[in-house]
């Protein structure tokens, strides 16, 4: 019922062009002494919202998806320019409100780990099923024949356990926190958790980011595609 671009363009958005650049100084040098254009520069479409945040699909040479996520949080400088810290997966969150409210999963929400895998159909419906009876993540891997099978693990811890938050910790490791998701009785989405300020939990405070009903209708509309007819909001 839509054409290519229209369905490219999730739901028919008009997304903006952004970039930032690594303040990584060894990128820098590898960018200079083996002539690679852009090693030090990540680029990523957007659309711009109401709250505090942007919806992203990053792009480039290394990219190999084209999974829409919210990005929100400008915490600590981490190597790179003053931008948002935290993402959101889209079709997770909304897949994991479903699972909460003890709804029928929407096929949908499973396009992402679709395209990841190059699943047919028949696969996807087997997943679907799979996650709605509660299966062990490792019999549900076994079962696809999936062996990389990382960023399926993370998609269903992310419907087990809610989503999160990190703090990079330095030099390299990563923590990860509960993140709170609230709707209030207007239909606006509000995001708690802890800003970093600093490398270390100790150094942070408490943080918040605030989007409107609109922002949701645009998020839904990117996560289920432009059929979708009813709201769908955790209670």
């Amino acid at each position: 019922r839509f054409s290519d671009t229209v369905v490219k363009s999730f739901a028919g958005f008009e997304w903006e062009k952004g970039k930032k650049r690594s303040a990584n100084y060894l990128f820098e040098l590898i960018e200079g002494f083996l002539d690679i254009d852009d090693a030090t520069t990540s680029y990523f479409e957007y659309l711009a919202l109401e709250g505090a945040g942007e919806i992203r699909i990053d792009e480039g040479k290394l990219i190999h998806d084209d999974i829409a996520y919210l990005a929100y949080d400008h915490g600590h400088v981490y190597w790179s320019d003053h931008d948002y810290r935290q993402r959101l997966n889209l079709r997770s969150l909304f897949a994991w409100m479903e699972i909460k409210n003890g709804e029928e999963l929407s096929p949908t929400l499973l396009d992402d780990m679709k395209q990841v895998y190059d699943m047919n159909d028949s696969d996807a419906e087997a997943l679907r099923i799979m996650i709605m009876n509660k299966e062990e993540p490792d019999f549900i891997s076994t079962t696809l024949g999936i062996k990389d099978n990382r960023q399926l693990m993370q998609f269903l811890n992310f419907l087990q356990n809610g989503p999160c938050f990190y703090f990079h910790i330095y030099p390299r490791e990563s923590q990860y926190y509960p993140l709170g998701v609230e709707f209030n009785s207007q239909g606006n989405l509000i995001l708690r958790y802890m800003s970093q300020e600093e490398q270390g939990y100790d150094q942070c405070h408490e943080g918040s980011a605030f989007f409107t009903k609109t922002d949701v209708q645009v998020m839904q509309a990117i996560a289920y595609g432009p059929l979708l007819q009813e709201n769908v909001l955790v209670t």
